[in-house]
């Protein structure tokens, strides 16, 4: 039975279906299942549909159960951000690069919330180590040229812009 509404829930996920996909999961949780995915899926579900307390705590309670994950801790620092917790989503993806150093979207993630935060310099830094990490990582290419941008550097901006667009 939890295995069907397990599927049942990924497939309303998918089909952008939230609120149906977060009974479904749940009915997987009201069985005592402990699967950090059902909870991270259930998380995304609630976080699409702007219920960020809710997915910070669906979050929560996948990180208890599987602490070693960094795609948890950095959807979890997603949602913190999208609420304007960086502090919070700045610790997640510190624990995110504490696990998987060699990742470069914990490092995109954390250039993102330190810009928000004003820390362009420390931002920067962040996203040169996503890319030395991934020199095809479109999305930081897309933050660094938005930041030197930003700061009136249009001609690194257009250098970042270019890469974006001619990357593989």
């Amino acid at each position: 039975m939890s295995g069907d509404a397990r599927v049942r829930g990924e497939m309303f996920f998918y089909r952008g279906e939230y609120r149906r996909a977060i009974e479904a999961f749940s009915l997987v949780v009201a069985q005592g299942v402990a699967d950090a995915a059902v909870f991270t899926n259930r998380g995304a579900a609630h976080a699409a549909l702007g219920e960020v307390a809710l997915a910070i705590a669906d979050y929560d309670r996948a990180a208890e159960i599987a602490p070693q994950d960094t795609t948890i801790s950095n959807t979890r620092g997603l949602a913190h951000a999208t609420d304007g917790g960086y502090t919070a989503a700045l610790d997640d993806y510190e624990r995110a690069i504490e696990l998987a150093p060699q990742d470069p979207v914990a490092y995109h993630n954390r250039g993102v919330a330190l810009n928000a935060q004003g820390h362009e310099e420390e931002a920067l830094a962040d996203f040169d180590r996503a890319l030395e990490r991934d020199p095809q990582y479109a999305e930081a290419y897309y933050a660094r040229g938005n930041l030197y941008a930003s700061r009136g550097d249009h001609a690194q901006a257009l250098a970042d812009f270019c890469l974006l667009y001619t990357s593989p």
